[in-house]
């Protein structure tokens, strides 16, 4: 039986906190890998916009490859 988003978005919203701390963990991991990729000016550049970085947009970007997967399942 195929899964909707919506059953999808519902199991998401409804992860335990130890899910969802190992996936905040694991992006940190993939940041920490990007970042140790990157030329001195470009850390600076990060450095420089990390201060000015919402949360929120993280959301929304994981909302939008959230929904882009779920529209190929």
């Amino acid at each position: 039986m195929p899964y909707s988003s919506t059953s999808h978005l519902v199991q998401l919203s409804a992860a335990s906190p130890s899910i969802v701390g190992s996936m905040r963990h694991r992006c940190e991991l993939q940041l920490a890998e990007l970042l140790l990729r990157l030329d001195i000016d470009s850390l600076q550049v990060c450095e420089d916009g990390a201060d000015s970085y919402e949360a929120r947009r993280l959301l929304t970007m994981s909302q939008q490859v959230l929904f882009k997967l779920l529209l190929h399942v």
